[in-house]
């Protein structure tokens, strides 16, 4: 028994991704008060999810955010860089401006001296991308489910528009 495709509005689509993208956003806030740092009251302010239209409906979820954000995700910041996926002190930070600047002055590239290639105790915080991995297909399963018939739709006709074209 074939069923019959349900449309559905631009409306009741946009509102629907839009939900899923606030849901994402909920669980991603809860990670960020997880987080045992100080800063996170102001991430949490800071943190948006903004949508981007197409046509009408939804095509783009995206959250901002205060950068640190970004640095403690990695783990990074303050000194302390990401080398060969191990967090390490660098001399100085100030002196390792100044070698940034002058190298770019020089068109050279700039390779910070490491104090250390033991690993120190800041690891790092994943709250963003585990979110985003885990709720992706339910994303993708959300969206085929809304357009897999206008798709279908649409080959249908492009496939009967042929057939006339070649009687």
């Amino acid at each position: 028994m074939e069923q019959e495709p349900r449309i559905i509005s631009s409306d009741e689509f946009n509102a629907r991704v839009a939900s899923f993208g606030t849901g994402m956003g909920q669980k991603i806030r809860g990670r960020i008060s997880m987080l045992s740092n100080k800063g996170k009251g102001d991430l949490l302010k800071s943190f948006r999810l903004k949508t981007r239209k197409f046509y009408g409906e939804i095509d783009k979820l995206s959250y901002t955010f205060l950068q640190h954000g970004v640095f403690w995700h990695k783990g990074v910041g303050r000194g302390y860089t990401m080398v060969s996926g191990k967090v390490v002190r660098v001399s100085g930070s100030e002196s390792a401006r100044e070698g940034k600047a002058y190298a770019s002055f020089k068109n050279r590239v700039f390779s910070p001296k490491i104090i250390s290639d033991v690993a120190f105790n800041r690891k790092p915080e994943e709250w963003f991308n585990p979110v985003i991995e885990s709720d992706l297909d339910r994303l993708a399963d959300l969206v085929s489910e809304m357009r897999a018939d206008q798709a279908v739709r649409a080959t249908n006709f492009l496939a009967e528009k042929k057939l006339i074209a070649i009687d």
